[in-house]
């Protein structure tokens, strides 16, 4: 065993590169290190640094007091069988693959057992690494030594700041928040510039205000000993166009940010723009503006009652015409051709006054419809339908906010038809299961025609948007 610190890398990519550029001058030289990788072109660029290489996972690993595992995870068992034989009792095995747990990786190890014994830590990096400005979430096996653990500090600290967890658990809330961090910032980075250019500035005048703003508030937050909640408000003047602003932004975007932080991932970015701009005439900036559903208008109470009797009118009719004296034939019924409209109201409101009051509409009508359901149906398929439509509509809801941004047809034709699927044969299959009615023939047959009308409905969608279902511009 060499007596300096040695450190071989099991796959030389990007994140490995990152490590080296702090490693070397610092706990190591470039005689110090081995990359085992299979890739010739890697091989040469990490040979042109003075580092010795491998193709293939050989008797020298042995004498190289860390191992890094620094490959993806679909190949790290395979790279770990390739390896594992010449793993010493005093090596230390480091882990940047995502997702994979120190049980399988001790497992694979071939480690005696307990497998708590195993002098193995996970670490999940962030991409800043690769100048130097990550951060990294480390634990431990509980039977790591203390030197074992500064030693790994050491060397994750050679690509930024370091954070211990004591459950390995947590590297999962560390993935969500550090490791997928970065694709949220560029989002908002992009997003940024889009405002900036949907406003005059130009797209080199936007991005340098965008990254800047963005590197001056980073900063002045580490540096400051205010929470950055005080700072925002050292931002934002009562009633100023910030306040507005940040208002907006707050009941668009981060509501269910704040509810289930990063327990969703990508589901909590902003949804106001989720591509790059392209350039557009004047007419299409202003169709985008007008489109722009973040700004969602404010529910009246009168409005949410018109749309909760509408809604609930078609509910009870359907119900009504599903029963088996009203079938049209053997695999049709009349409900098929009423239900439908229920998805057009839910998706215009959804459009005007955003998902959160769309769900509150439909929570509305859904006990109103059930207890009215109650006095002119079957009590077998009132439950049934109130099951249906309340597993539907929130289904319609949120398939119909994740596309709210893409073509004007897709949010309401794809959650339409989803929605109409699970609708259908929920209903019939709770509410005729197990009687003579043949349910599934109906239900194949109800699914059918529903689909097609959802196809058709998009037309009234299309010209009712710019109307009812449109928000209205909002003052600053």
């Amino acid at each position: 065993m060499k007596n300096s610190l040695t450190i071989a890398f099991i796959g030389g990519g990007n994140m490995a590169g990152a490590m080296l550029g702090g490693l070397l001058g610092n706990l190591c030289q470039p005689q110090d290190i081995l990359v085992v990788d299979p890739n010739q072109e890697t091989r040469s660029a990490w040979e042109s640094k003075g580092v010795a290489t491998a193709a293939a996972a050989s008797e020298v690993l042995s004498q190289y007091k860390v191992w890094i595992y620094a490959v993806k995870p679909q190949v790290m068992q395979q790279a770990i069988h390739a390896s594992h034989r010449f793993l010493q009792k005093d090596t230390l095995v480091i882990s940047i693959a995502a997702g994979l747990t120190t049980t399988s990786l001790a497992g694979w190890l071939d480690q005696a057992e307990p497998a708590s014994a195993t002098r193995l830590i996970r670490c999940m990096p962030n991409t800043p690494a690769l100048i130097r400005q990550g951060i990294t979430g480390l634990y431990a096996m509980p039977d790591v030594p203390s030197s074992d653990r500064d030693l790994a500090q050491d060397v994750l600290s050679s690509i930024g700041e370091v954070v211990w967890v004591d459950n390995e658990a947590q590297l999962d809330a560390v993935t969500a928040l550090s490791g997928s961090g970065p694709a949220y910032v560029f989002l908002f980075i992009e997003s940024l510039i889009a405002g900036g250019i949907s406003l005059g500035l130009s797209q080199e005048q936007a991005q340098r205000l965008a990254l800047s703003t963005l590197k001056g508030a980073s900063l002045l937050a580490a540096g400051s000993e205010d929470p950055p909640a005080r700072l925002r408000e050292n931002v934002t003047s009562p009633g100023g166009t910030t306040a507005a602003a940040l208002n907006r932004f707050a009941q668009a975007i981060l509501q269910d940010w704040y509810r289930r932080p990063c327990r969703r991932l990508m589901t909590a970015l902003p949804k106001w723009h989720r591509s790059r701009p392209q350039p557009a005439s004047p007419l299409k900036i202003q169709e985008r503006n007008n489109m722009n559903t973040t700004r969602f208008e404010k529910m009246t109470i009168k409005q949410t009652l018109l749309a909760v009797a509408i809604m609930g009118l078609i509910i009870v009719s359907s119900n009504i015409l599903v029963q088996p004296q009203f079938h049209i034939n053997a695999w049709l019924t009349w409900g098929a051709i009423t239900y439908p409209i229920c998805f057009l109201v839910t998706d215009l409101l959804n459009r005007r006054f955003g998902p959160a009051r769309a769900r509150r509409v439909v929570s509305i009508g859904f006990i109103f419809a059930v207890l009215a359901s109650y006095a002119v149906a079957d009590s077998r398929i009132a439950i049934a339908s109130g099951v249906a439509f309340l597993t539907a509509q929130l289904l319609d809801i949120l398939v119909f906010d994740r596309l709210r941004d893409k073509s004007w047809w897709k949010a309401p034709f794809i959650a339409g038809w989803l929605a109409a699927i699970i609708d259908t044969f929920l209903f019939f299959g709770v509410a005729f299961a197990g009687t003579d009615v043949p349910w599934v023939t109906l239900a194949t047959g109800d699914v059918g025609i529903k689909l097609i009308i959802n196809a058709m409905l998009l037309a009234p969608f299309r010209v009712l948007m710019w109307n009812l279902g449109r928000p209205r511009s909002v003052q600053a």
